[in-house]
């Protein structure tokens, strides 16, 4: 069974790179860019997991919407 993007960002608390790039429509590159510019903070280096809110907080400094 798939998880949608939604369910992913209201359920987990740690998101794999993978799982961040699905949601953002990205390439894990542009994630790992991302985080080397400090507009996603992962949780650690190893193994590297982004949590939740920081990609919602991210989603609406773009979007400027509330999501969840």
């Amino acid at each position: 069974m798939k998880v949608s993007d939604k369910d992913l960002l209201s359920t987990r608390v740690l998101l794999r790179p993978d799982e961040v790039a699905r949601i953002l429509r990205l390439s894990k590159k542009s994630v790992y860019r991302l985080a080397r510019t400090g507009q996603i903070k992962p949780t650690s280096d190893t193994p590297v997991r982004y949590t939740a809110r920081s990609v919602r907080a991210y989603i609406n400094s773009q979007t400027g919407d509330e999501i969840l």
